[in-house]
């Protein structure tokens, strides 16, 4: 896997996140994020999108779990025919806001929900959160012949 870090400052980068999706959405405007979440997903994660684009979410299945379980989340994954659930059922992002002492953000539902969007783009997938509760919530990704 490529995108595999083992200190401390992923961590962190949590904190930064949080409080730059409150000033994007303060300053400029839902769009702006979403360009930003488009150029994550698609360019800082190139090789995920590249292997969502040529049909195989497992890139995307062991980044999420590769991080989820080093930071100490907790996580199921379901697979159903076409559908795959990954289940955040204690994200450490949100959880590592909360220790800090800070609010999150207002606007993390949508952000997750423009990142992960935006990873489907021109792959044969469609990706979104579902459940949304703050700590937890539903990664869904469903091949768009199974889409309802």
């Amino acid at each position: 896997m490529r995108y595999q870090d083992s200190g401390e400052v992923h961590k962190d980068f949590h904190l930064a996140t949080n409080r730059t999706i409150d000033y994007i959405m303060e300053r400029y405007d839902e769009e702006f994020l979403s360009q930003l979440c488009r150029r994550t997903a698609q360019d800082v994660y190139r090789d995920i999108h590249s292997r969502l684009i040529a049909g195989d979410s497992e890139a995307l299945l062991e980044h999420l779990a590769y991080y989820t379980g080093r930071e100490e989340g907790k996580y199921t994954i379901e697979r159903a025919g076409d559908r795959v659930v990954f289940h955040m059922e204690s994200c450490p992002m949100h959880r590592q806001i909360i220790d800090r002492g800070q609010q999150v953000s207002p606007y993390m539902g949508r952000f997750l929900e423009l990142l992960y969007g935006h990873w489907a783009d021109r792959t044969p997938f469609t990706i979104t959160v579902e459940n949304y509760h703050g700590v937890s919530y539903d990664l869904c990704i469903r091949r768009n012949h199974a889409v309802q």
